[in-house]
């Protein structure tokens, strides 16, 4: 039989390590390895006992027949089982458990084959012993997480034993090698036991030898797909409860960048947000950018801009970010439960999130998807309407020095309801984009309308591009108070020249209007009003939003 070398120990243990990098993981590993063991033992021992029972039972055999070659090698093969499960069953390093699982799992398939040495070739040991280690690698495969890659390797060192074990069964079997020929007579079949010659015996012991290993190839290809599909579910159910530091509890939502999940500090057991980005929803190059912006968002302190806490990747190249959660509702959900908001709340909303606007466009950075499920009024205990700018996921340095590969004009990322003209058509944008996409949410919070209703995305685009918006008093069909309609006019501007100069412009003008105050009284009054529809709306997830998030390279062909 071919011997596993030190060297195939080594690949095979180092196929495994890269993946069970903390220790909670290593000892859920240590666990399963010592399960895999326990069960095959058990189920090695039990059909040992059932063995010396019928043969005590039909055969009349006694104390001497329990030494006989194949029952002692079958409890060999039982007995290493045994001992992978006493191995690992207190604490070990993650390199001392994946040698005592690949030692065991090769050794215990020696064991069988050595059992299969000691049985007649009439009795088809090929097809006992390659049952029994099918059937204990298979199990590996569902009780040990394992990647593909390993178990593939795995497999290959098994067979190694494997196969040529098949060819020994029937070239020096214990007793003489009966060929057996069947033929039909008279519709039954008839064995005829004969004695072959060298040739004959070393020729059948190749085709015996052929069949194991193709026997033994689907097994391996089986037991391979089995790994790779729960070792994936595994991934991605840790990935889901656990990221970091963070304990993901439920799911908060999802879009087109993105899943968000209610999560904790394993530490401070502080609540957090938690976004996460796979990489195939972005690509290698988005993902660069992603985190660069990430950090320059971390550092914005204002009120009404979301706060980062932290951000990082998985071993498997998960981004993910978290930051404050608050208790509150979008401002999508706000109009989905209440229709158009009154002007004093629309002007209170817009100058706050200008003012969180001007701190980002100060620092270097424009938004590029402003919109209402972006925007939420959080409800504190005192102030219950603060607005919070939320998912900074697709800002955009405007600085000279900004590498050039990883944000571009011939980009158009956002919103189609809440783009900018310049955004559309691949051209550069800057902080009046921000300013057009305010003006189209603070239109949305006045009619409950967007500004241009079509059935496709391009007959969206192509309004933004050529069309005049209607007026906010012409929508609704009564008077809103003119210096704010005219003001969001103004934003809805298709030339950036035509819009108010800055966001600080913007909020200073919105300050200026000549509308009531929304106080904190209104405030509660309308929670108290609204609050159940919201938290009803949240519970069964039915708001569409005014369209997914749009990223598009028209560049470059």
């Amino acid at each position: 039989m071919s011997a596993v070398t030190p060297t195939a120990l080594g690949v095979l243990a180092r196929s495994g390590s890269q993946s069970f990098g903390d220790q909670e993981t290593l000892d859920f590993l240590r666990r399963r390895v010592g399960q895999f063991g326990l069960v095959n033992a058990l189920l090695g021992f039990a059909v040992l006992l059932l063995r010396v029972v019928l043969g005590w039972a039909f055969e009349g055999a006694g104390l001497r027949d329990l030494l006989k070659p194949s029952i002692v090698t079958h409890f060999l093969a039982a007995t290493v089982y045994l001992v992978v499960w006493l191995l690992c069953r207190r604490p070990r390093s993650l390199r001392f458990v994946l040698v005592t699982e690949i030692v065991g799992t090769v050794l215990g398939a020696v064991g069988y084959v050595g059992m299969g040495l000691a049985i007649p070739a009439l009795a088809n040991p090929m097809l006992i012993v390659g049952m029994v280690i099918t059937w204990s690698f298979f199990g590996r495969s569902v009780f040990v997480p394992s990647p593909a890659r390993r178990t593939a390797l795995l497999g290959v060192a098994v067979g190694a034993v494997y196969v040529p074990g098949v060819y020994l069964m029937f070239r020096h079997a214990p007793t003489t090698l009966d060929l057996v020929s069947v033929s039909l007579r008279a519709g039954h079949a008839v064995a005829s036991v004969t004695t072959a010659d060298e040739h004959a015996v070393q020729v059948y012991a190749t085709a015996m030898a052929i069949q194991g290993l193709c026997w033994w190839f689907f097994s391996v290809v089986l037991a391979t797909l089995a790994s790779h599909v729960f070792y994936g579910l595994r991934r991605a159910a840790r990935r889901v409860v656990k990221l970091g530091q963070y304990q993901l509890e439920k799911k908060l939502g999802e879009g087109g960048m993105g899943v968000v999940y209610l999560a904790s500090h394993a530490m401070l057991k502080r609540p957090a947000a938690v976004k996460m980005l796979p990489p195939e929803k972005l690509g290698a190059r988005s993902l660069s950018r992603f985190e660069r912006e990430v950090q320059r968002t971390a550092s914005l302190t204002h009120p009404n801009v979301i706060t980062v806490f932290d951000y990082g990747r998985t071993p498997d190249d998960l981004f993910y970010y978290a930051m404050e959660y608050v208790e509150g509702a979008t401002l999508e959900s706000v109009v989905h439960v209440d229709g158009p908001q009154p002007p004093s709340r629309v002007a209170f909303i817009l100058r706050h999130v200008a003012s969180a606007l001007a701190e980002a466009h100060r620092v270097g950075l424009i938004h590029r998807d402003v919109k209402p499920s972006n925007v939420m009024l959080a409800r504190l205990p005192d102030t219950p309407d603060i607005p919070k700018v939320l998912d900074f996921g697709l800002v955009k340095e405007v600085r000279s020095d900004a590498p050039s590969d990883l944000s571009q004009a011939g980009e158009i990322t956002g919103t189609p309801q809440y783009m900018a003209p310049e955004a559309i058509t691949g051209a550069s944008v800057d902080a009046r984009s921000d300013l057009y996409a305010l003006g189209a949410v603070g239109y949305f919070l006045l009619t409950g309308t967007h500004v241009f209703e079509a059935n496709t995305v391009v007959e969206v685009c192509s309004h933004h591009l050529h069309s005049t918006p209607e007026t906010p008093s012409g929508r609704l069909g009564r008077p809103v108070p003119a210096e704010l309609e005219a003001l969001l006019m103004a934003c809805l501007a298709k030339e950036p020249s035509a819009r108010p100069p800055s966001a600080v412009a913007l909020r200073e003008s919105l300050a200026a209007l000549d509308v009531p105050a929304w106080t904190h009284v209104d405030a509660d009054r309308w929670w108290a009003a609204h609050a159940d529809a919201l938290a009803a709306l949240d519970a069964s997830q039915e708001v569409s939003g005014p369209g997914a998030t749009l990223a598009v390279d028209v560049g470059r062909r």
